[in-house]
């Protein structure tokens, strides 16, 4: 289902992009608002992990797989704006969402994208923050769950520092994680102390809902 529009980011050719996250069934614009959730899941998240895949073979280059990214990252952008959330949000919780110490944003967006279609608000703390930051941003927003988004394995076996520099300081923060050395591993979430971890964009939604329901 992704390899129409895996070709239209090779190609650069954001218009054919963008309409096909609209309407995976044609290949030019289409006047559809954009599905957050639906579009992650069944498009972009593929159509990269393809990429990626094609640039460690040596079928692709390093500019190509740039060029995706960026307009993966412009069309992620335009899906969260759309999602219109405002100032409510479909319960109490306070999401926080990062990413710790790298400064790659792709994934932190699309799960930002995906947890605002599904209804809830959520604070970004941004990206290439350093632990005792986040803690501090963690206890200015009173965060009741943290959205820690990763690409490097050292910034994902920092989150162990984060949860214990959390338990230490008192937050009870639940801490959620997600990234290419999670997926890798799936035993190292539980090793870096989170409460849970998604392989994909709309995992987030699904675990939200369920420590929503604990919450009450």
């Amino acid at each position: 289902m992704h390899r129409p529009f895996e070709e239209a980011l090779l190609r650069v050719d954001r218009v054919s992009a963008r309409g096909l996250i609209a309407n995976p069934s044609a290949d030019v614009d289409a006047p559809r608002s954009l599905d957050a959730p639906r579009s992650l899941d069944a498009l972009v998240v593929p159509a990269l992990a393809s990429i990626g895949a094609r640039w460690e073979s040596g079928e692709l280059s390093l500019s190509q797989v740039y060029d995706a990214g960026v307009i993966c990252e412009e069309l992620v952008n335009e899906l969260s704006v759309g999602t219109g959330t405002g100032t409510a949000s479909r319960s109490d919780l306070r999401i926080g969402i990062v990413v710790l110490e790298d400064h790659h944003r792709l994934g932190k967006r699309m799960v930002q994208a995906v947890v605002q279609a599904s209804g809830w608000s959520t604070v970004d703390l941004g990206e290439g923050l350093s632990v005792p930051t986040v803690v501090a941003a963690v206890r200015a927003h009173r965060l009741d769950v943290l959205l820690v988004s990763t690409l490097m394995l050292r910034s994902a076996l920092l989150v162990r520092s984060l949860v214990d520099s959390m338990r230490i300081s008192g937050l009870p923060t639940r801490v959620v994680v997600g990234g290419a050395p999670f997926n890798m591993d799936p035993t190292l979430a539980r090793e870096v102390g989170a409460d849970a971890w998604g392989a994909s964009a709309s995992d987030a939604s699904r675990i939200l809902n369920d420590l929503e329901e604990v919450a009450r």
